[in-house]
C-alpha cells in the first residue's frame, strides 16, 4: 500500500508550492494526500479484532447491516434500531489501546456537547469485552472524498463555493461553542441534497484553553478548498496551486491567510466575511 505524507506535516514552503502533483491524478482524478496508510506490524496489532468482527452480525441490540467505511482507527456500520430508525455503529480498532480509549471519550464528549443539524448526535455507548464504540445518528450522503475519488465528481466553482460556505457555517458554530475540530478534510465532510454534515470528532479539542489552535482548523479548511477546486482542474500538471488555479488576487490572499502564509486569520468570522466578499460574490 502507498505511504503518504500527512498534510499537517507540510512546511509553510510546501503549503505555498503544492500543486496538482500534491493531488495525485490517475485517470483524471485528484487524490488528496492527507493520510498515512500503514501496513505490516500495525495491521497485525488489530488483526485479531478484525477476525473477531468477521463473525459478528450484531453489537448489543444493533445489527451490523452494511459496512459504511473504515479508517486507521475505526470502522463504521449502518444499522437500525428496533423501531427501524437508521443509525451508525462505530467501533474502534484494537491498536494503541490507550490512544483508542482517549479518542473514543473525546468524540463522545464532543458530540454530546453540541446540537447542530449538520453534526450527528450520540445515541448510545457500546462497551463489550472486546469491542469499544458508540452509536450515533445516521447522516445520509457520501463524503466529498468518495464523490471525487470514486465517482469522478467534478465540483463546479459555484458548487464548491456553496459547499464550502455551508462548511464554514458549521465550523463557526463549533468555534462559537469553544470547540476545534482539528480534522477537517474531504473524508469527514458528507454531502447530500445540497446539505453537508461534519463527522469524526476524535481529534477535537477545547478552543477556550488553546485559542491559537484555531489556525489548525483554518489550515485544514484551506486544504479542503483546494481539494474541491482541484476536482474540476484539467490543466497543466506543473506549477503551484496559485499558478494552476484560475483565482483572483484576493482569492489567493484568502487561501494564503488560511494557510498562515500571510497574516493569519484570528477568528472564523473573519474567514466567513472574506469568503463572502471574494468567493460568494463571484457566483
Amino acid at each position: 500500500m502507498m505511504r503518504l505524507k500527512r498534510f499537517s506535516y507540510l512546511t509553510s514552503s510546501q503549503k505555498e508550492n503544492i500543486g496538482s502533483n500534491y493531488y495525485k491524478k490517475p485517470d483524471g482524478v485528484f487524490h488528496n494526500v492527507e493520510s498515512v496508510f500503514s501496513v505490516g506490524l500495525l495491521t497485525l496489532l488489530h488483526m485479531d479484532l478484525n477476525i473477531y468482527m468477521l463473525f459478528r452480525k450484531q453489537l448489543g441490540e444493533y445489527p451490523l447491516l452494511k459496512k459504511l467505511g473504515e479508517g486507521k482507527c475505526s470502522v463504521c456500520f449502518f444499522s437500525e434500531t428496533s423501531d427501524g430508525i437508521p443509525v451508525v455503529v462505530k467501533y474502534l480498532k484494537k491498536k494503541w489501546f490507550f490512544l483508542r480509549k482517549v479518542r473514543l471519550h473525546t468524540e463522545i464528549n464532543a458530540l454530546s456537547k453540541v446540537d447542530h443539524p449538520a453534526i450527528p448526535k450520540v445515541l448510545g455507548v457500546l462497551n463489550e469485552k472486546y469491542v469499544k464504540g458508540f452509536v450515533m445518528e445516521y447522516k445520509p450522503g457520501k463524503t466529498l472524498a468518495d464523490m471525487v475519488l470514486e465517482e469522478n465528481k467534478c465540483f463546479s466553482f459555484s458548487e464548491t463555493v456553496n459547499i464550502y460556505n455551508k462548511t464554514l457555517d458549521v465550523i463557526a458554530f463549533l468555534h462559537g461553542n469553544g470547540m476545534i475540530h482539528r480534522d477537517i478534510n474531504a473524508r469527514n465532510v458528507m454531502y447530500h441534497n445540497h446539505t453537508i454534515s461534519l463527522i469524526d470528532f476524535g481529534f477535537s479539542q477545547n478552543a477556550v484553553e488553546k485559542p491559537d489552535r484555531y489556525q489548525f482548523d483554518f489550515a485544514r479548511l484551506a486544504n479542503l478548498l483546494l481539494f474541491l477546486l482541484y476536482s474540476d482542474y484539467h490543466g497543466a500538471s506543473k506549477g503551484t496551486w496559485a499558478e494552476q488555479l484560475d483565482l483572483t488576487a484576493e482569492q489567493m490572499v484568502f487561501i494564503k491567510r488560511l494557510f498562515g502564509l500571510l497574516t493569519p486569520y484570528q477568528y472564523i468570522s473573519e474567514v466567513q466575511n472574506d469568503f463572502q466578499l471574494y468567493f460568494l460574490s463571484a457566483i
